[in-house]
């Protein structure tokens, strides 16, 4: 992956799926103004040609600022060109079909929970993959979280970049820090804050200086 785009992805914004597409603009925009450079339109309650008028809207402005634009599951949407990629996740198309009709430089993405789902996304061709639980989160109580450590061994080596996800906030980024995530990927943190601009900046300021710390400690 293009390091530009690798950049990008170090924080990932999730939209949580509410279907308020004016809310979801006006919090992309704050986000992008923050120095959000990556967000994944998940909102799985928009018919399909709401969908599409949204990330139409988004892309444009997304691209105008050397982001990167995702839509959770509707590989058709990608195929459009209204964004720059599709995530993938367990009831979506398989990645290897989604591949093979999505050509370079559009992205492919793939939700990873074990070491068989992220060997199994490598085979395929994807560019990148979120992989969680890695915290205890509210939106999937009853799943086990990774934990740290267990996300730090699951990601070692892997020949892409490894997004961690689930219940990272700014109170728990210090205990993900030290174990390098290529990215990390965030929801209700931005999405419900009063002022996203505001959290994304704090929230990008700290992942820079705590990844900045871990690597001059080698």
């Amino acid at each position: 992956m293009h390091d530009d785009r690798a950049r990008a992805l170090r924080v990932m914004l999730i939209t949580d799926g509410r279907g308020d597409t004016l809310r979801i603009e006006s919090v992309v925009r704050a986000a992008f103004e923050g120095g959000l450079r990556c967000v994944q339109v998940r909102e799985p309650r928009l018919a399909a040609r709401e969908l599409a008028i949204l990330c139409g809207a988004l892309h444009p402005y997304v691209t105008s600022m050397g982001g990167i634009l995702l839509v959770n599951d509707r590989a058709d949407v990608a195929a459009a060109g209204l964004v720059h990629g599709v995530h993938l996740g367990h009831l979506s198309l398989a990645p290897a079909s989604v591949r093979g009709f999505l050509a370079p430089p559009l992205l492919v993405g793939a939700s990873v929970h074990n070491a068989l789902e992220l060997d199994a996304a490598v085979a395929a061709g994807v560019d990148y993959v979120t992989l969680s639980p890695v915290m205890p989160t509210k939106s999937h109580p009853q799943a086990k979280p990774l934990g740290p450590e267990g996300a730090a061994r699951l990601a070692a080596g892997a020949p892409l970049p490894v997004v961690w996800l689930g219940g990272i906030t700014r109170k728990n980024l210090a205990q993900v820090l030290p174990h390098k995530p290529a990215g990390v990927a965030v929801m209700r943190e931005i999405m419900d804050a009063e002022d996203p601009r505001a959290v994304t900046a704090a929230l990008c300021a700290q992942l820079q200086r705590g990844l900045a710390d871990e690597a001059a400690r080698g």
